[in-house]
């Protein structure tokens, strides 16, 4: 009788709601792209996708003078006429180089160019807005700065057998652990896993020696990455570098010719890395103030005089010259947290020093006393 319809009308999905990519799948997406950005010293390519925009850049200035200038001049240029072309050219030279290559080049033997990308990977990631992960990557900072400077040796062996500590080998490690662990033992202990990868370690070695003796299929099983740098370069893969190469040119040349939907009312410039720094700087995340001045190390990451002044004002409140301080330390974990629960606050830590302070900052709060929980 009110003639309403008889379901409700499906809204449109968004583009962003239809496109969807678990993570392995991007990072290979994102190597193919690398490989045809600038591919050069992978595949050999003789015209990469970042040599053919430089020539775009050029000849879309002619009045100025750029034919003998240097690619970084001329990318400079259109950076600074473009901010469309300045974001893509960043997420192409930048992001999605610094996403693989290092990896890449870690799973070939090579732990430098990781480590030296440390530094910017941070950056990134604190300007990505996520102030736990922030933290995280300046701890990582610090250990590599303490390794560095206490022991190098962990540095030359992580080097030596970064093959090994990769997180795919590491959980395919894992995987073939697990079967030769006696599931019948209550507690298992390392020694169980000790003798478990001892036997993995002789059964997978005699199962290679007999599929090469035996087996009509003797190629060696190659990494997910290196079978797509060989597939890419297959005359099967022709017609999609093409599309590819045509995609990511038609927005470059869209951008210099700053066509309807490219201009910078539409997209403002943005300096990830920048707003990466500002955030470690203790902008944002004051809390790495702490983790950062530890070690003493303001040169890698450097901090703001009002955050320093501020850890500086903490530190010294809860310093070894405090009686109160002092003698929470000096208490046990059990007695720590059922003081937290009677001031009814939370008692669950994985360390001492967060439940002193958490006690510590409750008591000095409240100097008057407190209502028993």
């Amino acid at each position: 009788e009110l003639n309403l319809p008889a379901t409700k009308p499906r809204a449109a999905p968004e583009v962003e709601d239809t496109a969807k990519c678990n993570l392995g799948r991007l990072m290979s997406t994102l190597w193919h792209l690398f490989l045809r950005w600038d591919g050069t010293d992978w595949t050999h390519e003789d015209n990469p996708l970042r040599a053919q925009v430089i020539e775009l850049a050029r000849e879309s200035y002619p009045g100025d003078n750029m034919s003998d200038d240097d690619d970084d001049t001329v990318i400079a240029h259109a950076c600074e006429a473009s901010s469309f072309f300045h974001g893509l050219w960043t997420s192409f030279d930048v992001y999605i180089r610094l996403a693989r290559e290092p990896i890449i080049q870690w799973e070939e033997g090579d732990l430098n160019p990781f480590l030296d990308s440390v530094v910017p990977m941070a950056y990134l990631i604190a300007g990505s807005k996520k102030p736990t992960v922030a933290k995280f990557m300046v701890m990582q900072l610090e250990r590599l700065k303490l390794y560095a400077k206490e022991h190098p040796d962990v540095l030359r062996h992580l080097g030596a057998n970064c093959g090994g500590i990769i997180e795919d080998k590491i959980e395919y490690q894992n995987a073939r652990v697990g079967p030769f662990v006696n599931k019948h033992v209550g507690n298992i202990t390392i020694s169980q896993y000790v003798r478990a990868s001892c036997i993995v370690t002789a059964v997978y070695k005699a199962r290679r020696e007999m599929d090469q003796a035996f087996s009509s299929n003797t190629q060696t099983r190659k990494d997910e990455n290196t079978v797509i740098r060989y597939r890419t370069t297959k005359d099967s893969f022709t017609e999609t570098n093409e599309r590819v190469d045509t995609f990511v040119l038609s927005l470059f040349k869209k951008a210099l010719a700053k066509e309807e939907g490219f201009l910078d009312t539409d997209w403002p410039y943005e300096d990830r890395l920048a707003e990466g720094e500002k955030v470690l700087r203790g902008v944002t995340v004051p809390a790495t103030v702490k983790l950062t001045e530890k070690w003493g190390a303001p040169d890698t990451v450097p901090i703001s005089q009002e955050a320093r002044a501020e850890a500086e004002a903490a530190a010294r409140v809860r310093s070894e010259d405090n009686d109160l301080w002092r003698f929470l330390e000096g208490l046990t974990v059990a007695k720590l947290q059922d003081e937290l629960f009677m001031r009814g606050l939370p008692k669950s830590a994985k360390a001492k020093p967060l439940l002193v302070g958490r006690a510590y900052d409750h008591i000095c709060a409240n100097p008057g006393g407190f209502e028993k929980r």
